[in-house]
């Protein structure tokens, strides 16, 4: 039908965009107008990180959990860059070595990432695993982007006995 048409702009950077049409009949007759169109930014997911069990020991072991959570559309899956920090070391004072990264599944608000303290045989005390949320295009940084969990140790410090001579100092 040559009095209706169906033009189409796909826009792929945000922006403003100021959009002409002009129309020539078959008399030669020429028709101008302008549309303004503002293609806003897609709503980013919102990512948070909490430490939803925060005690973890080597005795038992006992582990400790983080808990990404999102909010907003959990129509796809939301890869995670997070930084790793703290006292204990990945591998030798917990598993798994954390790698950095965190995948929430599609239709999933959320995702945990738990460590298992390992029960070695240092006197160390209590030590620290922490994650931060780092700064991605596919999201935003929520209220919390830090957790920490901490893990007891399960070693006493050892016991040192001195045998102290009490003749020389005139004690019977």
């Amino acid at each position: 039908d040559p009095a209706s048409a169906t033009p189409t702009f796909v826009a792929d950077v945000d922006g403003t965009y100021i959009i002409q049409l002009t129309v020539t009949d078959v008399a030669g007759a020429v028709a101008t107008d302008s549309v303004t169109v503002t293609a806003a930014p897609a709503s980013l997911p919102v990512v948070s990180v909490i430490a939803s069990d925060a005690s973890a020991s080597e005795a038992g072991p006992d582990g400790g959990t983080f808990t990404f959570v999102r909010t907003g559309s959990t129509s796809s899956s939301l890869l995670v860059h997070y930084t790793v920090g703290g006292t204990a070391t990945g591998g030798s004072d917990y598993t798994p070595a954390l790698s950095g990264d965190l995948l929430i599944p599609a239709g999933q608000a959320s995702e945990t990432l738990s460590i298992t303290p390992v029960d070695d045989t240092e006197t160390e005390g209590p030590e620290t695993v922490s994650v931060t949320v780092e700064p991605a295009a596919a999201y935003t940084l929520g209220p919390q982007v830090s957790a920490t969990i901490t893990i007891a140790d399960s070693d006493e410090p050892p016991i040192t006995l001195a045998l102290v001579d009490t003749s020389a100092v005139g004690v019977a």
